[in-house]
C-alpha cells in the first residue's frame, strides 16, 4: 500500500483510519476537507481543489481521506493501489457523528479545516450524513466496483476496521 484512498460518508471513521494508515505505513496524509474548505466554512472552488489534488497526485506515496470534487475522486481512485470504502449502517454514522461532536465540543479537533469553527457541525452534520448516504454512497460503491484491478476493501463495521488494521497495518507498525 503506497497510494491509499479512503472513502465513505461522514461519521464512519475515515479520518481515524486514515491517520492510522498514515502512521503505520509512513504515508503522507491528505484530508480533502482541509483542502475543500476555506476559513469560515467557505467552500473552495473546484479549481482550487483540483490544483491541490494534482499536486498530491504527482507524488508517489499518499493516503487521501475524503471527497473533493467527483473529478478528483475518480482521478485518485484511478491512481491508487488501494481503495477503502467505509460503508457502515446509517445509525452508526449518525451516532459516531453525534459522539464526535460531543467529545470534541471543548477539545481541539485535528480534522477541522483551518479557520473553521466546530459550531456549524452541529447544524450540518446530520444533514450531511443523510444527503451523502442517499446521494454519494451509491456512486462510491460503483467507483470501487468499476476498479477490479485495485486492492479494494469495504469495511462495514468497527470489527471489520479493526481486522483490516490488524491484518494490514500491525506488521508495518512493528507488531
Amino acid at each position: 500500500m503506497s497510494r491509499v484512498v479512503i472513502l465513505g460518508i461522514a461519521g464512519g471513521g475515515k479520518s481515524t483510519l486514515a491517520r492510522r494508515i498514515s502512521s503505520a505505513l509512513g504515508l503522507p496524509l491528505h484530508q480533502m476537507d482541509k483542502i475543500g474548505w476555506l476559513p469560515g466554512w467557505t467552500l473552495a472552488g473546484n479549481a482550487h481543489v483540483e490544483r491541490q489534488h494534482d499536486r498530491i497526485m504527482s507524488s508517489e506515496r499518499w493516503v487521501i481521506d475524503g471527497y473533493g470534487s467527483w473529478k478528483s475522486i475518480e482521478q485518485r481512485c484511478d491512481a491508487a493501489d488501494t481503495l477503502i470504502l467505509i460503508d457502515q449502517p446509517a445509525w452508526r454514522h449518525y451516532w459516531w457523528s453525534y459522539k464526535r461532536n460531543i467529545t470534541l465540543l471543548f477539545l481541539h479537533n485535528p480534522d477541522l479545516p483551518e479557520g473553521c469553527s466546530k459550531w456549524p457541525l452541529w447544524t450540518m452534520m446530520f444533514r450531511v450524513v443523510r444527503e451523502t448516504r442517499r446521494d454519494a454512497l451509491p456512486r462510491l460503491r460503483k467507483l470501487l466496483a468499476d476498479r477490479p484491478d485495485k486492492a479494494r476493501f469495504v469495511l462495514r463495521s468497527p470489527q471489520a476496521i479493526r481486522a483490516f488494521c490488524s491484518e494490514h497495518l500491525a506488521s508495518a507498525a512493528g507488531g
